[in-house]
């Protein structure tokens, strides 16, 4: 990615707390808490509502997240779900000599029955992840 690391973490910051970028089932957020460690570092505690399905035929279910910021361009969710998912995400930046390197690392535990939709959903997500952060440093509205 063209542009510093600062920008990126700033960035990855504001799409941590628009949770509603990255989950297309996503009803409602709402941060529970929010806490700044003498590093620097941000914890920030999201109680979540999905909708799967239409409004009216179709499941929905709470969940908690927590988003962590480091200083050091490091972002970092941990998410349970019920049913036994939990999904953990790193997203690391870097500097490169031409700008600066994404990186993402995925763990996701779930039940055998759900793996293939959890996986699925996952990778939605994350590329909705990076898409949308691609278009906040060039300036351009998400699709």
């Amino acid at each position: 990615m063209h542009a510093p690391v600062a920008d990126v973490r700033e960035a990855l910051a504001a799409l941590a707390g628009d949770l509603s970028a990255h989950d297309r089932f996503l009803v409602s957020a709402e941060m529970v808490s929010e806490a700044t460690a003498a590093d620097g570092t941000i914890t920030r505690r999201y109680r979540v509502r999905d909708q799967y399905g239409g409004r009216r035929v179709g499941f929905g279910f709470d969940y908690d997240t927590q988003v962590t910021l480091s200083p050091t361009a490091r972002t970092e969710y941990d998410t349970r779900l019920p049913f036994g998912i939990r999904l953990r995400t790193v997203v690391a930046a870097e500097p490169a000599p031409d700008g600066t390197i994404i990186r993402e690392r995925v763990e996701t535990t779930a039940p055998r029955l759900l793996a293939g939709m959890v996986h699925h959903n996952v990778e939605t997500a994350q590329a909705a992840i990076l898409h949308n952060l691609k278009a906040r440093l060039e300036n351009q509205p998400p699709e």
